[in-house]
């Protein structure tokens, strides 16, 4: 999961330190990685809050504990590439393929999830890599959806596309929307 910190010009990057703070106020013990003011990690299974602690430019402590409990799902559903920049390209003459690469991190259980993906705009057909993947336990597993259009589809139009995951074992799902463009291949 990425967090990103705002106000960069009035907080000293280098003095910051996030923490993921239980129900209970204790540190859970969860790596969180900061580079500058992006923050990576992976979602504990346990509910908690953000602890931010730091100085300002000026050089004055400061303490920011968010007011929500966040209560992460066991899945994470990402869009992580498109190789059209979130467009599919269409050429009357040939069949254009276009694809994303989505990732699935599983902080449950280890299990098998299934895959499905809709497209809202006739003419646009969608293809997995694979319909079912087995994540384990603390891992991410990456799938790819390949898009083709129709060449009767008109240039500019758009489509939304719904990717689900859904755990075989748990039922536990996991929803993307993400929105393509028809351009010219």
């Amino acid at each position: 999961m990425k967090l990103l910190i705002p106000l960069k010009n009035k907080i000293n990057t280098n003095s910051l330190l996030l923490r993921l703070i239980g129900e209970d106020g204790a540190v859970l013990p969860t790596p969180v990685r900061l580079s500058g003011i992006t923050a990576t990690f992976n979602p504990p299974s346990k509910p908690f809050r953000f602890r931010l602690t730091g100085h300002t430019i000026g050089g004055y402590p400061f303490k920011r504990v968010s007011r929500e409990i966040i209560k992460a799902k066991h899945i994470l559903l990402r869009s992580v590439y498109s190789n059209n920049y979130f467009s599919i390209r269409r050429n009357p003459h040939r069949p254009v393929r276009t694809s994303s690469v989505f990732s699935l991190h599983n902080s449950g259980r280890s299990q098998i999830f299934e895959i499905k993906v809709f497209s809202t705009l006739t003419g646009v057909k969608t293809s997995l890599s694979r319909a079912n993947i087995r994540v384990r336990r603390n891992r991410r597993a990456y799938f790819r959806v390949v898009f083709s259009v129709d060449p009767k589809v008109a240039l500019g139009q758009s489509t939304t596309v719904l990717v689900i995951a859904k755990g075989l074992k748990t039922k536990v799902k996991a929803r993307l929307v993400t929105h393509l463009l028809v351009v010219k291949g």
